[in-house]
């Protein structure tokens, strides 16, 4: 009986290192895949998809000037951006911002025949 208990727990401890280790993962995004970006806020960029998909982007500090002057940014390796990996900058200012979570952004509601 102890074995099987020994056994289970290991098992458990398994799935659940996966689990965090799935969780822990960047959300990247392939930069030829994006359309356009529309920055709402001053903390909140959506990268627009030409899959018709929209992700939001929550920066991790506060960056008025890229709703004004737009952003631009560089890749240091793959052709993606990855969420809490990469600085943007503010064209005129040069404001440095740091990207934050991405979370995807539901589909819009079909059109409704009335």
């Amino acid at each position: 009986m102890l074995r099987i208990t020994r056994a289970a727990i290991a098992s458990a401890l398994a799935a659940l290192t996966i689990a965090t280790s799935a969780e822990a993962a960047p959300v990247c995004l392939l930069t030829d895949r994006i359309q356009n970006t529309t920055v709402l806020d001053s903390r909140t960029i959506l990268f627009h998809m030409k899959d018709g998909t929209t992700w939001r982007n929550t920066l991790r500090n506060s960056c008025p000037d890229a709703k004004w002057y737009g952003f631009t940014y560089v890749l240091h390796g793959p052709e993606e951006i990855c969420d809490n990996l990469l600085a943007i900058r503010t064209l005129y200012t040069s404001q440095t911002c740091l990207l934050g979570p991405f979370t995807r952004e539901p589909p819009p509601p079909p059109p409704s025949h009335a």
